[in-house]
């Protein structure tokens, strides 16, 4: 998750002279996590502990019903300043449909004026329906996975071949 954060190389000298290409990554308080995993929240603890110094937040999802017809989700978010270029993560443990995640993240592009580009969306569960919803409604935000190779892979548009792909491999260890 983290190595497919934003990234840029330089040019250095180091001791001896030499001139060395280095990548630069973002320093943990340039990255804000933000859990919208309901009570158990486990994606984000990891996320705290893997990068301690860098602000969390939650966001809370309620559904209300008004004469037997659905609203939109209400979001409640407690959420810390989001800086210009600094990258949030939104965590959620499952997507099914993609309506909650569409909730808040109308929530941090809309109130919070948060930039799509900024924002990845992690999710461990996820359906096919749910992550084209969230692709289709914010094209902007970034959801990433890691390919077999270990490079970093856009997941929405690469899902019917990692499901063929889990699927086939799966098979091939029930068969053994």
């Amino acid at each position: 998750m983290m190595a497919c954060l934003p990234h840029h190389n330089e040019d250095v000298t180091n001791q001896y002279g030499d001139i060395c290409r280095v990548t630069k990554t973002l320093d943990e308080r340039d990255i804000c996590g933000m859990s919208m995993e309901g009570r158990g929240t486990m994606l984000l603890r990891a996320f705290s502990d893997i990068s301690p110094s860098s602000p969390a937040g939650i966001a809370s999802i309620d559904s209300e019903t008004s004469g037997g017809c659905e609203r939109l989700p209400c979001v409640k978010a407690h959420l810390p300043t989001v800086r210009p270029g600094q990258v949030v993560f939104l965590f959620n443990i499952q997507c099914a449909t993609g309506d909650k995640a569409c909730a808040v993240l109308h929530h941090l592009t809309h109130d919070k004026q948060i930039a799509a580009d900024q924002i990845y969306f992690v999710t461990v569960i996820s359906s096919l329906e749910g992550l084209q919803k969230v692709s289709r409604n914010y094209p902007g935000v970034s959801d990433t996975g890691d390919s077999a190779n270990g490079h970093c892979t856009g997941r929405a548009t690469t899902y019917p071949t990692r499901y063929w792909r889990l699927h086939a491999t799966f098979l091939e260890h029930w068969n053994e």
